[in-house]
């Protein structure tokens, strides 16, 4: 932000001059940003469609200021005898109050994050009604006992969202003299009480209502605002943290500013002020690969986990054939039928022509690691392939798990027989057959932390607890549960197309961890999830259509 003396002592010209170089700056960085996203396709996991608009929003008002025009929605001087700070008062006004330094911080924080998933993005959560002014810690605990009509929602402004959802930054431009005048307004002695108003920051206007007793400044009641929206919200299972960064508050410097600090540092919240934002906004280039959202690798393991979904994609004829080839397979149906498709099977044939799934997602993931899967998803992927497949795709099955006439043949044999008439070169380093692994659920759930009780298939620190009381509520098929659950104690990531299972899995676990955390047994940074990758796309087999129905 720019230095109150300085922007004092500055003509509008040269203020408007210094903001227009900066914006400048900002709006070709925001762009930039933004290409890097589009050509990484990461469009759907990255939140700064509003941060976006209001920077460029912001730009176009600061063109309207500019010193050389006229325009008409800045007041002209009536009195050419005026002097010249008169002359440049209503215009000099309006750029102070610009909130381009405001922009510009936010762009700042966020080019030194790291998995940035959002800038400026309102986060929602529910909380019982008539709690205002409650403990937040209190008032989240008795979420869950009401009733759904009796939880409100509420919302709160986080200005960058890095570490892929972990961390919660706000950044602040207000300054010295500002907080001391809001602390006089409000009163020190009602704002260091024990009142524990909830009533967000009015700038920001995260929340419609505002607590009628409220006492506290703007940037603590959103202090606590924040920390129970990060109560309220899971991310790969863990709470987020939060940081303040306000680089015009000092710290060590004033008392009552120093109190004002420890008030926000008490919700949990991490404070970053003066000097030390310097130091962390130093050497502020713009590294987009590192601001990108964590990749497909980072979540990997030397050892993959694939259920039944990614075993279909990887011997499907969608992924391993033209459309033109896909026609002329031969189908069972009524003589001089049309071959056609049903509609899931056709979408899936549109889109592996723009994104052909072995080549830009399954190749890459499993390349250089081991596959592994359960016996009772590869019992359920025979059925399958046996009741719907075609030639080619009942070949490439018994090579990718190492059967029949491929049983113990070497990997060169598998590799080169697995790519014969394969739109796609399979890599050298990808390892076939897939083993496959008889694991007994009940027995790994069973075993505690004792790895020896199922032949070391169980990591340490695996909660066998949690993992049971899981299972309990899970609604799907033991067919599916078990890859994922196998995975999770062993601690390997489990690939997977089947994003609904995926999602439910991750939400039941929530709930239980929430119950548990409700029951004053928290788990948080130590608790060990399953590691999960859920593919773009799912590829299914092509040798049933409608004119072949089962």
């Amino acid at each position: 932000m720019e230095d109150t003396s300085q922007v004092d002592r500055s003509s509008s010209l040269d203020l408007f001059n210094s903001l227009q170089t900066r914006a400048d700056v900002l709006v070709q960085e925001v762009r930039s940003y933004q290409a890097h996203i589009n050509q990484q396709k990461r469009e759907y996991e990255v939140g700064s469609r509003t941060f976006v608009r209001d920077t460029e929003a912001e730009v176009s008002s600061l063109k309207k200021l500019n010193p050389s025009t006229t325009p008409s929605d800045v007041a002209a001087p009536q009195n050419v005898d005026r002097n010249v700070e008169e002359e440049e008062g209503p215009r000099l006004t309006t750029l102070r109050s610009s909130n381009l330094p405001f922009f510009f911080l936010v762009r700042g924080v966020a080019k030194k994050c790291r998995r940035v998933t959002a800038i400026r993005v309102k986060i929602g959560w529910k909380e019982p009604k008539n709690t205002i002014g409650q403990n937040a810690h209190h008032q989240m605990s008795m979420t869950q006992e009401n009733e759904p009509a009796s939880l409100q929602k509420r919302s709160v402004f986080v200005d960058v969202v890095a570490e892929g959802g972990l961390e919660w930054i706000k950044v602040s431009t207000l300054n010295e003299k500002r907080l001391l005048f809001e602390m006089a307004k409000e009163g020190w002695e009602k704002y260091s009480g024990s009142d524990d108003g909830t009533a967000t920051d009015s700038e920001d206007d995260d929340l419609q209502e505002r607590d009628p007793g409220a006492g506290k400044l703007e940037l603590v009641r959103l202090a606590e605002n924040l920390a129970r929206a990060a109560k309220a919200t899971r991310v790969r299972f863990r709470h987020p943290h939060i940081k303040f960064v306000l680089p015009n508050i000092r710290e060590g410097v004033l008392k009552d500013i120093d109190s004002f600090i420890a008030e926000i540092r008490s919700t949990g919240a991490v404070v970053v002020c003066g000097k030390d934002v310097d130091q962390f906004l130093a050497d502020g280039r713009l590294d987009l690969d590192r601001m990108m959202p964590v990749t497909a690798d980072a979540s990997l393991t030397s050892t993959i986990n694939v259920d039944e979904t990614i075993l279909l994609a990887l011997i499907s004829d969608i992924c391993h054939l033209s459309p033109q080839q896909l026609c002329s397979i031969p189908t069972r149906g009524p003589r001089g039928a049309p071959k056609t498709h049903y509609k899931s099977i056709a979408n899936q044939i549109a889109e592996e022509q723009e994104a052909p799934m072995l080549r830009d997602e399954l190749y890459p993931l499993l390349t250089g690691r081991d596959l592994d899967c359960t016996a009772i998803a590869a019992q359920r992927f025979r059925k399958i392939v046996e009741k719907m497949a075609t030639s080619s795709e009942q070949k490439r099955a018994a090579i990718l798990l190492g059967e029949g006439q491929y049983k113990d043949q070497p990997l060169s044999v598998l590799r080169e027989a697995f790519g014969e008439g394969s739109l796609h070169c399979v890599p050298d380093s990808i390892h076939f057959p897939v083993r496959i692994i008889q694991v007994d659920i009940e027995e790994l759930l069973a075993a505690g932390g004792d790895p020896a009780a199922t032949n070391a298939l169980v990591c340490k620190g695996f909660p066998t607890s949690i993992a049971a009381r899981t299972k309990d509520t899970i609604r799907h098929s033991t067919i599916l549960s078990s890859a994922f659950l196998y995975g999770w104690a062993r601690q390997v990531t489990t690939l997977t197309s089947n994003r609904r299972m995926a999602n439910g899995l991750i939400k039941d676990i929530n709930n239980v961890l929430d119950t548990e955390e409700r029951q004053g047994r928290g788990y948080n940074a130590d608790f060990v999830g399953p590691i999960i990758h859920k593919c773009k796309g799912a590829r299914s087999l092509i040798g049933q259509d409608k004119n072949n129905e089962a």
